[in-house]
């Protein structure tokens, strides 16, 4: 596997049409870097399917959360609520 990649974290099925899309964008333009997609436990066995059967390579990745008594997760929007495992 090449030491330079183009990675971005999957961890909910309805982010699976834009994970697709930018592997879509990046074949076309025919980048010598593979696509590695950062996958939690939260995500879909069907949408990891979707995934192996494209060839796309997959890491999974534990998600990372702020400590509860650091980070009040109530003053921010459920879509946000694994942002940070992107730093894995």
């Amino acid at each position: 596997m090449a030491r330079n990649a183009f990675v971005t974290l999957l961890s909910q099925a309805s982010y699976l049409p834009g994970t697709l899309v930018l592997h879509h964008s990046l074949q076309a333009t025919q980048t010598i870097y593979p696509l590695i997609i950062m996958i939690t436990r939260s995500l879909p066995e069907k949408s990891r399917q979707v995934l192996d059967s494209l060839g796309i390579p997959v890491r999974e990745v534990e998600a990372l959360h702020l400590p509860a008594q650091r980070y009040d997760q109530s003053q921010t929007e459920e879509r946000f609520t694994e942002i940070w495992t992107k730093l894995r």
